[in-house]
């Protein structure tokens, strides 16, 4: 055998058998596509926020401040110290 066919065998040749495939642990759940207006935390911790603007690389987004008012709704909230937070997606989850 040369040295070429010995190289070639080894690319070739798997490392597990079929029945040996390693198989992910756990299912992986499809992520909640976040839009305008949701509001959302940084991972299930307040302060919550209100998306305002989803960024063109499609992983920020420009969010406010967001405070529960009386009615049962959120509203968001601007002052002086803040007004906008770019925040990453990966990062936030819809309330």
């Amino acid at each position: 055998m040369t040295l070429e066919n010995a190289i070639l065998r080894r690319r070739s040749t798997s490392a597990f058998s079929h029945s040996q495939d390693p198989k992910p642990s756990c299912k992986t759940s499809q992520p909640i596509p976040i839009k305008v207006g949701d509001v959302v935390t940084l991972r299930g911790r307040p302060p919550f926020f209100i998306i305002r603007e989803l960024l063109p690389d499609g992983k920020n987004a420009v969010c406010e401040r967001a405070v529960f008012a009386g009615s049962g709704n959120y509203v968001a909230v601007s002052s002086a110290s803040y007004s906008s937070y770019i925040l990453a997606l990966g990062d936030l989850v819809k309330r």
